[in-house]
């Protein structure tokens, strides 16, 4: 004996689904505002990490300070926190409030962070004055540290996106 199965789609579900599917993609809003700010926020945690272990966890830790001055920062009391005179450069790249603070997305996927400042420029592009003290240099580990953070956000969305879709039915916290 055979069976004859008609399937007749429904085209209420169908609908439903392409727009719960199209609400998850991210949109330039998405990637410009809020996936930029979580972004921003890991990069800040990063340099943050490079200040206080001088460098170390950038990759390349800072080489120490020549002993003339070395000399003039203990005769002018600055103390001994490398990369750090006044706190203005520290600021520029972790404050976001700061005018010289810079976090910014350029489409389709591309995040620039860092901050305007000559003498981390200086640091970061050596040209024989000053070493390559880096607080922005990315290792392995800080590019996974980024893509957890894409992740996370990706993960929220989707979530968001169930909940306030899956009203009257639906998936709902992964329960049918």
């Amino acid at each position: 004996m055979a069976f004859k199965v008609i399937l007749k789609p429904d085209k209420r579900g169908i609908e439903r689904l392409r727009e719960l599917s199209e609400s998850i993609i991210l949109t330039e809003h998405d990637r410009k505002g809020p996936l930029l700010r979580e972004l921003g926020r890991t990069n800040v945690k990063q340099v943050r990490r490079s200040f206080a272990s001088r460098g170390v966890t950038t990759g390349a830790p800072w080489e120490p300070w020549s002993p003339g001055y070395a000399a003039w920062r203990a005769r002018n009391a600055l103390g001994n926190r490398m990369m750090i005179l006044t706190g203005t450069l520290k600021n520029k790249f972790t404050a976001v409030s700061h005018g010289d603070h810079i976090r910014r997305f350029i489409a389709p996927f591309t995040y620039q962070f860092g901050a305007l400042d000559e003498v981390a420029f200086k640091h970061q592009n050596p040209t024989g004055l000053l070493p390559k003290r880096s607080v922005i240099d990315k290792t392995a580990a800080d590019h996974k540290e980024f893509r957890s953070t894409l992740l996370d956000f990706y993960i929220k969305r989707v979530r968001q996106v169930l909940v306030e879709g899956g009203r009257g039915g639906g998936f709902v916290e992964g329960r049918p």
